[in-house]
């Protein structure tokens, strides 16, 4: 809920557990801010821990960070800005000739704005977005962010609905005034793991997995000063699960 005012309940390194009226509580992946040395620092949620309490990561130190210190939820999740001094202002504010590397290039296009996706946004948030785009409707989409099977995988679901689009491949050229492709790609070798059997990208079991680490070094935090055989029992334990997950493959 925007502008929600909660308080930081305890700081384990990285590790922000902030507490929030019941009832009241942001959304996985919601920004929260906090004044912090003259200077406002971004938190985002990870995890409802119950009770109007949530985990949150900062994305900068948390030095400074103390218990009690006002947060405020922004009431939607992190996005990326378009500042006064971004290539994306010039355009937006109507420049004819931009800076690319050193070279003055016109500007020719039509120029569009929209608000942004969540930097969160998955298969499903794409495609609702790209289906409120019609006045006017793309004329070619070039999928560019992710492996190559899943990027073409995503282009043919984009082909299915109708719409013109690509998944161009490493070094690849295209004369987007044209509309044609000038030099072929080059297929680079899939990374280990990156991507399921079926192409999908396993999102949610990642960010379970995120969430279990950020439960572990709030864990691990909050165990300082305790007896040494218990640290030593976990330290051997945590040694053995790693030990056993580098040893798969």
């Amino acid at each position: 809920m925007e502008g929600n005012q909660g308080k930081v309940l305890q700081v384990l390194g990285p590790v922000v557990d902030v507490q929030f009226e019941s009832g009241k509580l942001p959304k996985i992946y919601d920004a929260l801010t906090v004044e912090n040395g003259g200077e406002t620092q971004v938190l985002e949620v990870l995890k409802h821990l119950g009770d109007g309490a949530v985990r949150c990561i900062t994305l900068a130190t948390s030095e400074g960070l103390t218990r009690g210190m006002a947060v405020t939820a922004t009431g939607g999740p992190i996005r990326v800005p378009v500042g006064e001094g971004t290539l994306g202002r010039h355009l937006l504010d109507g420049a004819k000739q931009v800076r690319l590397f050193g070279e003055e290039i016109a500007v020719n296009a039509s120029i569009y704005n929209f608000q942004g996706l969540s930097s969160h946004a998955d298969r499903s948030h794409l495609l609702q977005w790209i289906q409120t785009v019609k006045d006017p409707a793309p004329q070619q989409v070039f999928v560019v962010h992710g492996d190559a099977p899943v990027t073409e995988i995503f282009a043919n679901t984009l082909r299915e609905m109708g719409l013109s689009a690509h998944a161009p491949l490493y070094e690849e050229v295209f004369d987007l005034a044209a509309n044609k492709m000038l030099a072929a790609g080059v297929e680079l070798a899939p990374k280990k793991g990156s991507f399921t059997s079926d192409g999908s990208r396993p999102s949610n079991a990642y960010h379970e997995l995120e969430r279990a680490a950020m439960d572990l070094v709030a864990i691990i935090h909050a165990s300082k000063g305790s007896p040494n055989k218990d640290l030593k029992k976990m330290t051997n334990q945590l040694r053995a699960v790693i030990e056993k997950w580098n040893s798969v493959g």
